[in-house]
């Protein structure tokens, strides 16, 4: 499919304006895949190797943070080839070289980084303060950290959603600054949310699937004392279709959701 997007605004619509153009642009998803999957395995190894040593090594459960922002890169790699596929058609879009970036692609991904940044951080200032309660409250120091993950979550998510429409300006090079961003998702926000949710919920079960499968392995390695690298390594089989496929998928539905909301802004402003 050649053509851009034609932005809708109602939900039901919207949902079935985005499931055809994924469909319609299936081909196109896979070119802008397959030079990335080479990276996403080889960072996903990384990963899980370097994180195993650090538990073995070190004592610690934190993990290989680099991977983690890696990763972001990567996703940010193919949100901007896939913002130009929505926006102007897969005839006129040029797709992000990986490793060349342009100055304003740059700047479109210190969004998903600073988002990731922000992330690290809600998860260590939670953790800190369920660690640091009066001894009356300790008992309760899970519920609190999961409580103020979620709350801080919660509000980092909703000013993200605020100023989002500056990813897809970005992607295409287009003037915008974070105030008239912020502008323009007056009115969308819920259904960004709600149309995101409807088509990427199958995806998101089939990962809790995959992570509760996951989960049980993981009690079952412990139990009988498996080697830690070889238990990361039957993990690693299961986290494949997770970041190979899954994830990847669900980046291109927020992106085609994101765009459309996008373009039908920028259409009733003008």
């Amino acid at each position: 499919m050649k053509h851009p997007i034609q932005p809708t605004f109602a939900v039901r619509e919207t949902k079935e304006s985005v499931e055809d153009f994924i469909f319609q642009n299936k081909i196109n998803f896979g070119d802008i895949l397959r030079p990335l999957l080479f990276w996403i395995f080889s960072v996903t190894l990384l990963n899980i190797v370097i994180s195993a040593s650090i538990s073995i090594f070190l004592g610690s459960d934190y993990g290989f943070l680099v991977g983690y922002f890696a990763m972001l890169y990567l996703l940010s790699v193919l949100s901007i080839s896939w913002h130009r596929v929505v926006i102007l058609g897969g005839e006129q879009a040029q797709m992000m070289k990986s490793f060349k970036p342009q100055k304003h692609e740059i700047i479109f991904m210190l969004v998903p980084f600073v988002l990731g940044v922000i992330n690290v951080l809600i998860m260590f200032v939670s953790l800190s303060f369920s660690q640091n309660l009066p001894s009356h409250l300790s008992q309760h120091s899970d519920l609190i950290f999961n409580t103020t993950a979620f709350i801080l979550s919660a509000i980092a998510i909703y000013g993200f959603l605020k100023v989002s429409f500056y990813l897809p300006a970005k992607a295409i090079d287009n003037s915008i600054s974070f105030k008239q961003a912020f502008c323009l998702t007056k009115g969308y926000i819920g259904k960004l949310s709600i149309v995101t949710i409807l088509l990427s919920v199958k995806y998101v079960f089939l990962i809790i699937c995959l992570l509760l499968i996951m989960g049980i392995l993981i009690i079952i390695f412990s139990a009988i004392a498996i080697n830690v690298y070889l238990a990361n390594l039957v993990l690693f089989s299961l986290v494949l279709p997770i970041v190979l496929y899954l994830i990847p998928k669900m980046t291109i539905i927020w992106v085609v959701v994101l765009s459309n909301y996008y373009l039908h802004a920028m259409q009733k402003q003008s």
